[in-house]
């Protein structure tokens, strides 16, 4: 897989993130991986992100990337 989309490699580095820029603490149990974000960018601790919402991330940088939407659709696992 290349490092680009390698999950392994990316997940522990946005968890070091979360715990030093957005919840400035270890994770706990309910803590979201992905929380929500208001309209200026800002975490909000406590509620998760939509689906809608990434899959609204995942159309734009798709399109971003020149993928024709048209012919192939990204999703997640769990849309």
């Amino acid at each position: 897989m290349p490092a680009s989309v390698d999950p392994d490699l990316h997940v522990p580095v946005w968890i070091e993130f979360l715990k030093s820029h957005v919840y400035g603490r270890d994770l706990k149990p309910e803590d979201w991986l992905f929380p929500s974000t208001s309209s200026n960018g800002i975490a909000q601790i406590g509620s998760y992100m939509s689906s809608s919402a990434i899959q609204g991330w995942i159309d734009k940088f798709t399109t971003g990337a020149g993928i024709d939407s048209t012919k192939i659709c990204l999703m997640t696992h769990c849309s």
